[in-house]
């Protein structure tokens, strides 16, 4: 699997459409524990499975007036979303039995033959579709389509709106309310552990143009940095950081690291990320979701922003 690594400055990733995994702030702030906590209450994650009112849950969203959202239906290989992105927009995925079976479905959609990559170890089909949810020509088709194929599916919905109405059989879990964000000691190597009177004296590292190698060393260390966060790891994460020659960025970086912590949280809504970026008390935000990271250095006047896709 092919990966790209993108680098801008005061320009945070135009919209994260799935949920993020694992969330880590580098702060010294002691209260942000507490924003964070606040910030869960005010958007959601929600996971539902058997739902039975597909067409109804797709058209309150779309009318909620949410600023954001992210609904995604999925039955077996199938997939249908919405976001705010682009309101109204519906994107369909139907493997190739779904599809033939349902061949009406193409008298007026378009839909685009996608095979698989060349040596790929599954060979599946897909069909892909974008369209408008409203009155068009093939208005009756897609809600025949939509209703046949996705009944009893399992959905996702990130929103910072309430809960949608589920029907008879259908169940439904924020996993907002069961989220605790935590904070541990941030680990540094000894030699990483510049005073905070060293670092006020020295000239501060965020600026507005960053050479690509120096980049890419500063991406690099704070992504192990953050590796704190992540549940699944051991401390094989503070092996690499003690081997980890400390780039100079770091050292004049505006903030301290020796006394900062690390705040975490799990299965969080991206509008979470969006609020902490602006938050002058995160001095690095790392964002990991299914198919990509983002991490961003903030100094209050420059971000620096990085996008891993895969």
């Amino acid at each position: 699997m092919s990966e790209k690594l993108t680098f801008s400055v005061n320009t945070l990733p135009e919209f994260v459409a799935e949920p993020i995994k694992y969330l880590s702030v580098v702060t010294n702030s002691q209260t942000l524990e507490n924003v964070v906590a606040g910030l869960l209450q005010q958007s959601h994650v929600y996971k539902g499975t058997g739902i039975n009112n597909v067409l109804e849950i797709v058209q309150s969203t779309i009318k909620s007036g949410a600023p954001y959202y992210v609904l995604e239906f999925t039955s077996d290989r199938n997939k249908l979303r919405i976001d705010s992105s682009s309101p109204k927009s519906v994107s369909l995925v139907l493997d190739d039995h779904t599809y033939n079976h349902h061949s009406y479905a193409g008298r007026y959609l378009r839909f685009t033959k996608c095979l698989p990559a060349k040596g790929s170890k599954d060979y599946i089909i897909y069909h892909k579709a974008t369209a408008n949810w409203g009155p068009e020509k093939y208005e009756k088709d897609l809600t025949a389509l939509v209703a046949e194929v996705f009944t009893g599916a399992d959905m996702t919905l990130l929103t910072t709106c309430g809960p949608p109405n589920i029907a008879p059989g259908g169940s439904l879990t924020d996993l907002h309310e069961k989220a605790s964000p935590s904070s541990t000691a941030l680990y540094l190597p000894e030699d990483a552990k510049v005073s905070a009177e060293t670092t006020a004296d020295s000239p501060s590292g965020i600026t507005d143009t960053l050479p690509s190698d120096v980049s890419q060393e500063l991406y690099e260390y704070l992504s192990l940095v953050h590796l704190n966060a992540l549940p699944d790891f051991t401390n094989s994460h503070v092996r690499a950081t003690s081997l980890y020659e400390i780039p100079d960025t770091v050292v004049k970086l505006p903030v301290s690291l020796s006394s900062a912590s690390l705040v975490t949280i799990t299965d969080v809504n991206p509008v979470v990320f969006y609020d902490l970026a602006s938050n002058p008390d995160c001095l690095s935000i790392q964002a990991t979701t299914e198919t990509g990271s983002f991490l961003t250095v903030n100094s209050g006047d420059v971000t620096w922003n990085w996008a891993l896709s895969r």
